[in-house]
């Protein structure tokens, strides 16, 4: 698998709803921002907002499942929000993605073959 970095992440999730679970082009999203060119303390409001909607993108589908998750886990994927807008630095950000990678993107989605989908049994 792909080492999971910030742009890897955003790139993802617009492609697991625009392209069929393939990663968008570097700055592929529709606001451009999708690339880690924007990872600065000067740019921060850009990542906010793009890591805000990557995440929003991954807990819509998440909510959306046949089968719904326990209301501890939908708490637990609107606060990764929350964290990312009151984030202050491009540092807490990376920490914040990589806890949601570790605690709910792992568990409901797998990326092989360069696509992303969702895991089995979390439909």
């Amino acid at each position: 698998m792909m080492a999971f970095d910030w742009e890897f992440f955003v790139r993802i999730a617009f492609g697991f709803v625009n392209h069929n679970g393939r990663l968008v082009h570097r700055g592929g999203d529709p606001a451009g921002l999708a690339t880690n060119d924007i990872l600065s303390e000067r740019r921060i409001n850009d990542v906010k907002a793009i890591t805000a909607y990557a995440m929003e993108i991954l807990n819509t589908d998440i909510k959306n499942r046949e089968t719904q998750p326990r209301d501890e886990v939908l708490v637990t994927i609107d606060s990764y929000i929350l964290q990312v807008i009151k984030a202050l630095t491009i540092g807490e950000i990376e920490n914040i993605t990589e806890s949601y990678k570790n605690s709910i993107f792992n568990e409901y989605f797998k990326y092989d073959s360069n696509v992303l989908t969702r895991k089995k049994g979390k439909t």
